[in-house]
């Protein structure tokens, strides 16, 4: 899948970027956060991410009886728990709404699969998404990532 990636404003490789692996959104105090932005290839992040979406759509059907009000998953029983696909042509809306309220680590790890130790330097770890959109073309996402050590 293509993918841009930029820290600060600047284009930055793919390989600088990963997932914080612990604590994700906790921020990391004494360090400076940075601005990160990540583009990707629509198709090819659906077609890498069914196998994922699939899985949630099972746990949440198995938690209906708990999980009712959630306003996400009344939405997807609404339109009958559609495929990824079909569900970003029906409400675009509710797929970054999903994505982000549940699957966000599992998004982030589908575009950044390096570890740690496979990364370039100056490498970041991205801490928090602050924006996700997505529409037929491009998946979009803003956050903050902290420096790390490589």
């Amino acid at each position: 899948m293509k993918l841009r990636c930029f820290v600060n404003g600047n284009p930055t490789t793919s390989r600088s970027l990963t997932r914080r692996p612990m604590n994700f959104g906790q921020g990391c105090p004494g360090l400076p956060a940075h601005a990160c932005r990540i583009e990707a290839e629509t198709g090819g992040f659906l077609a890498a991410f069914r196998r994922e979406l699939a899985q949630l759509r099972e746990e949440l059907i198995d938690d209906l009886p708990y999980d009712a009000e959630s306003e996400e998953v009344r939405a997807l029983q609404a339109l009958h728990w559609p495929a990824l696909e079909d569900l970003l042509r029906l409400d675009a809306g509710l797929l970054e709404r999903v994505l982000s309220k549940y699957l966000i680590q599992e998004v982030l790890d589908t575009l950044l699969p390096h570890r740690i130790e496979e990364l370039v330097a100056p490498a970041y770890a991205i801490d928090s998404v602050s924006t996700l959109q997505i529409d037929p073309a491009l998946l979009r996402l803003e956050g903050i990532a902290y420096p790390l050590a490589v």
